[in-house]
């Protein structure tokens, strides 16, 4: 009952993936946030997945889904994963409790109105940092050459040039 459609449009994605029950991510990669695990959650699919990086967050483990640790290059790991996977087909009530959780709490923590508002009070809560100086950094350094070499001042524009080569935040940028 497993098919491949390929990559997908998010409208057709999220269509797909409705009603599904699972999406199944034996992961090796250290994600730092899953956007797939999230869609898949507020369709109300189970993720079963490693317990791995940011899939730790994504996904919480024994209440919207089951994160496994482990290599899934293992044996251990992928039958613990086909275990889980079979326990839940055949607890179908729990399947739908996870099911219901996930789509809950996708709604309560990923919508853009709540990541907003959580950027807002981080931003809030940081410090202003005053910038010195007009002209500090690069590209208002190469502005201000460029002023000086339209108006013909030359060596004005090679006095900044040769501070604009002395500056190190310019050599880690570039």
């Amino acid at each position: 009952g497993v098919t491949w459609p390929g990559s997908l449009a998010q409208p057709q994605l999220l269509s797909r993936l409705s009603g599904k029950g699972f999406l199944l991510y034996p992961n090796i990669f250290g994600e730092t946030s899953c956007i797939a695990a999230i869609e898949a959650q507020a369709s109300g699919a189970v993720v079963i997945t490693s317990a791995k990086a940011g899939l730790n967050e994504t996904v919480e483990h024994g209440v919207t889904g089951i994160c496994l640790r482990g290599d899934p290059h293992g044996t251990s790991y992928q039958r613990e994963f086909i275990e889980a996977v079979c326990g839940l087909l055949a607890q179908p009530e729990r399947m739908m409790e996870f099911s219901k959780n996930a789509r809950v709490r996708a709604f309560r923590m990923y919508t853009w109105a709540t990541i907003a508002a959580q950027w807002l009070a981080m931003f809030e809560e940081m410090k202003p940092k005053v910038v010195t100086g007009r002209y500090s950094g690069p590209l208002c350094l190469l502005e201000k050459t460029h002023s000086y070499l339209n108006t013909g001042n030359v060596v004005a524009a090679g006095r900044v040039l040769t501070e604009l080569d002395r500056t190190p935040f310019f050599k880690k940028e570039a």
